[in-house]
């Protein structure tokens, strides 16, 4: 399946939009941050020639445009929270993945769990500027399905601060 914004057309492998999966209340919130779908992108694992270092997402995406051709599509890894206190909240993580040159979305960031072979992804348009002076990033965010989730959820942050 494709789609397109802003002149920019991509496809997800074996077209996997997966939008529907998730809450009809979470996808209105997130239409501010994005006009895509949902897609469930493959990730690189492994040795590969097109893989990269885990946490390196930006720049692995950019190594692979500049090496193989295609384009970089930043935008948020939507990872559904899978605790019971926070069931129904859902992490936006700022990622960025590969579109190789026949137009599939590609995720080159491999986690350190090699098991984990697909990622759920949304495409923003947005380009961020990477260089020795200066590098962008894409902000989180945490959609809560309930006030209690909010309160776990800073009670998380505020442990690390601790330490």
């Amino acid at each position: 399946m494709k789609t397109q914004s802003t002149g920019r057309s991509f496809t997800s492998n074996n077209g996997q939009i997966v939008s529907s999966l998730f809450p009809q209340e979470f996808l209105d919130a997130i239409k501010v941050l994005s006009p895509h779908p949902i897609f469930k992108v493959p990730v690189r694992n492994g040795n590969m020639i097109t893989s990269g270092e885990p946490k390196r997402c930006y720049w692995n995406s950019n190594i692979m445009m500049q090496t193989f051709g295609g384009d970089v599509v930043y935008g948020f890894i939507v990872d559904p929270a899978v605790t019971d206190r926070q069931k129904g909240s859902v992490y936006l993580l700022g990622h960025g993945c590969w579109l190789n040159p026949e137009g599939e979305l590609v995720d080159v960031s491999p986690r350190e769990d090699k098991t984990i072979t697909h990622r759920y992804f949304l495409p923003v348009d947005r380009k961020l500027v990477l260089n020795g002076v200066a590098t962008e990033q894409i902000k989180n965010y945490l959609y809560v399905q309930k006030v209690d989730s909010i309160m776990f959820d800073m009670s998380i942050k505020a442990s690390h601060h601790t330490d």
